[in-house]
């Protein structure tokens, strides 16, 4: 599919190819590092209809996978731990409220190569339940929930990604931490373009997060964002985030609120070095008096931005 705003500033284009090979050849290395030692000698295992993955080793699409019943249920489910799954080039298509790619809790360092594939028209098109999952290289396009959802996990690694067009989040990150997005590209999505959702110690680089209705990046509890109601009974807050190096902000006649906002109780969090312009309500926005503990340092170039006298 076309690349989507793909141009970056000329200050994020210095590291970007250093970056990028060393993300492209993290998956194949930690898929050979993980692997029980049998998986060595066997060709990777061909899928070419939906279903589940219940041992470890290395599996390929050969084939577009489309569920054309509603109440299909998920396409590719992962319950086994050490599996690596190159979608090679194949497309998952969906007509259903459930999900793409499904990794299980049981399924410990899942490894999914996107190979330039696409997932699309499911409820989630990635759904990561288990801790140590790495993914690079895919597109997830029109889901009706999120392009990607880490379920209550940790150290999962995300990398060089797009997520567009999706009816909430580009990516939801929920109760979970030490997780890493690397270069996504995170746009025209209905509500957020990542969101920190009770989630603590997560990490987004090098990022371009544009046309999200919402805000391109939110940390907070609010599924209506800045200023709105946390559900019932959500008391944990979403500190120590690391958001750097991106652009959050409006492409062409797109919409978005807010750049990058972190609401109210959300401390000791980290914007460091972005871009943040033309967003109708604020470019960058900290609900904490003076910012409370959060940290608003070396912004590139931003517009409007509350509090001003700690957003620098």
């Amino acid at each position: 599919m076309p690349m989507i705003g793909r141009d970056r500033p000329t200050w994020l284009k210095r590291s970007v190819a250093l970056i990028r090979l060393a993300v492209g050849v993290l998956p194949i290395m930690a898929a050979v590092v993980m692997l029980p030692a049998p998986a060595f000698s066997q060709p990777p295992v061909s899928i070419t209809q939906c279903g589940k993955i219940d041992k470890p080793g290395l599996y390929e699409l050969d084939s577009d996978l489309v569920v054309s019943q509603p109440s299909a249920g998920d396409c590719v489910v992962i319950t086994a731990a050490n599996v690596a799954l190159n979608l090679n080039h194949f497309d998952v298509l969906g007509a259903t409220s459930a999900v793409g790619v499904h990794v299980m809790k049981t399924a410990a360092r899942a490894v999914i190569e996107g190979s330039g594939s696409t997932i699309q028209t499911f409820g989630v098109g990635i759904q990561i339940d288990a801790p140590d999952a790495l993914a690079d290289n895919f597109t997830v396009l029109s889901n009706t929930d999120a392009g990607v959802l880490l379920n209550h996990v940790q150290q999962a690694n995300l990398s060089n990604f797009y997520s567009i067009g999706n009816k909430n989040d580009g990516v939801r990150i929920t109760g979970g931490g030490f997780n890493v997005l690397q270069m996504p590209t995170i746009q025209r999505n209905g509500r957020f373009g990542v969101w920190a959702e009770n989630s603590s110690h997560n990490a987004v680089g090098n990022f371009i997060v544009q046309d999200n209705s919402l805000a391109g990046i939110y940390v907070g509890c609010s599924p209506a964002g800045p200023h709105g109601l946390c559900p019932r009974g959500l008391t944990a807050a979403s500190d120590y985030n690391y958001m750097f190096s991106g652009v959050a902000g409006i492409f062409s006649s797109g919409v978005q609120q807010y750049g990058v906002a972190i609401d109210h109780g959300d401390s000791f969090n980290r914007v460091v070095n972005v871009v943040a312009q033309q967003n109708l309500e604020f470019d960058l926005l900290d609900l904490n008096s003076d910012c409370g503990s959060n940290y608003w340092f070396a912004e590139e170039e931003f517009g409007e931005v509350e509090p001003q006298n700690c957003i620098n």
